[in-house]
């Protein structure tokens, strides 16, 4: 009847902007959860980018001064070497046979001395700064985008409690949810034209 019509068409538009309201509390929620996780990673990939580059800074701080405490120790040792060749072969050139036989013992006491200096002549380290930054990047954001299990609840509501079935009572979104109004849509009557029948 027209009166039957009348109430289907008024549920209808009634079902209708409560759907149109919940479209726009899903995507308001769907954003929200969005911003949040990009604010959340983002926070994750400053505070490992911090601690990456203050380990490349300490790791590039101990080689530096490594490195140049090295080369200053050679840079010290190379004059002491050259001032003593210039004095060995001033001194074999120009000594007499007795001043060599007399200070020869001497000089060659001093040349071995400085060979024996430990002094080293090749890095012990080499120049190479590693953070292993991918799997640190892995490990910080690991948490953040693995997807968490559901755990299901652990009393199951009496069937025909919640509208669910006894298989669907057990499932953990079904009996907490409230009933959106896409669910209410599956109940409304279609309209159909006068006649159609």
């Amino acid at each position: 009847s027209i009166m039957e019509l009348q109430k289907s068409v008024r549920d209808g538009v009634y079902l209708f902007k409560a759907l149109l309201e919940e479209l726009k509390r899903n995507m308001e929620t769907e954003k929200n959860n969005i911003n949040t996780l990009s604010d959340a990673l983002q926070d994750a990939v400053r505070r490992t980018q911090d601690m990456l580059l203050r380990d490349v800074d300490g790791q590039y701080d101990s080689k530096d001064k490594m490195f140049r405490g090295q080369l200053s120790s050679l840079g010290a040792l190379l004059p002491i070497i050259q001032v003593h060749l210039l004095m060995c072969t001033t001194f074999s050139s120009s000594a007499s046979k007795y001043e060599f036989l007399d200070l020869v013992f001497l000089l060659m006491e001093r040349l071995a001395a400085i060979a024996h200096l430990s002094h080293p002549l090749r890095p012990g380290q080499s120049s190479q700064i590693r953070s292993n930054f991918k799997s640190e990047y892995a490990r910080s954001l690991e948490p953040l985008l693995s997807v968490v299990a559901r755990h299901k609840e652990s009393i199951v509501m009496p069937p025909g409690s919640s509208g669910c079935s006894g298989k669907q009572s057990s499932d953990e979104g079904c009996a907490s949810r409230p009933t959106s109004a896409a669910s209410m849509m599956g109940g409304a009557p279609s309209l159909g034209m006068p006649g159609s029948r």
